[in-house]
């Protein structure tokens, strides 16, 4: 996991409103469970809050460039450079720029990668689940191209030779 973002943030909030550590925890873990959602994002399990889950605002203002200029150290924001793509000329100043393009909304070639994200989010695509199924679908998907084209090239195959054989025949037949 990211060591940007491991913190106890989760466990420090339930510690506040008194849902750890006590005899009345499993009273209170549907609070926590509501509190929180588990979501399957590129085949990792993060919890995130439900309002960011279900509100793509919430998620877009939270990962917006100002907000996170005030928030985040230059070492968190150097690392997270890293994850952004390597440039041929003049590295410092292209991923500047990728960077405020990500976060103040602007669109690259198709749509902003954020935007994109938090709409996904809002609709529940990253709900383990719906993420479980879709995969499956997917593969669903590949297994019946795969078998489509078996099919194809098969079905092309019997008929070159049938058209094979009957040039044959034709050529068999035309005198020497």
């Amino acid at each position: 996991m990211d060591p940007l973002f491991e913190d106890e943030s989760v466990d420090v909030l339930a510690q506040e409103n008194g849902l750890t550590d006590s005899p009345f925890q499993n009273q209170h873990s549907h609070y926590i469970q509501s509190l929180f959602e588990t979501c399957s994002i590129e085949g990792e399990a993060i919890v995130l809050p439900t309002q960011i889950c279900e509100n793509a605002s919430v998620l877009t203002e939270m990962l917006s460039s100002e907000l996170l200029s005030e928030v985040l150290t230059l070492e968190d924001v150097q690392h997270l450079h890293s994850y952004l793509p390597v440039f041929k000329t003049d590295l410092e100043t292209e991923r500047q720029k990728t960077w405020a393009m990500l976060f103040s909304k602007q669109n690259f070639m198709f749509g902003n990668p954020v935007e994109h994200f938090s709409r996904k989010m809002e609709c529940g695509l990253y709900n383990p689940d719906i993420a479980q199924t879709r995969n499956l679908f997917q593969k669903l998907q590949k297994k019946n191209v795969k078998r489509e084209q078996r099919n194809y090239y098969f079905n092309l195959l019997q008929s070159v030779v049938m058209s094979r054989q009957q040039l044959i025949e034709a050529a068999s037949q035309l005198p020497p």
